[in-house]
């Protein structure tokens, strides 16, 4: 498995039986119940991030 990307919240890896050249599979880490969950997640940190307070 050759790893193409990965980041803090997930890891891309070329697939072992591409539908066709290049075909990639991104996977999360953390375990999801569905991708339409990943991106209103990922939307909703994005428009609301946790606040940072000043020392």
């Amino acid at each position: 498995m050759e790893i193409i990307c990965e980041t803090a919240t997930c890891v891309a890896f070329y697939d072992g039986y591409p539908v066709s050249p290049g075909h990639a599979l991104i996977i999360p880490k953390r375990h999801v119940a569905s991708y339409f969950v990943t991106i209103l997640f990922s939307a909703l940190t994005r428009m609301f991030p946790k606040p940072t307070f000043a020392p």
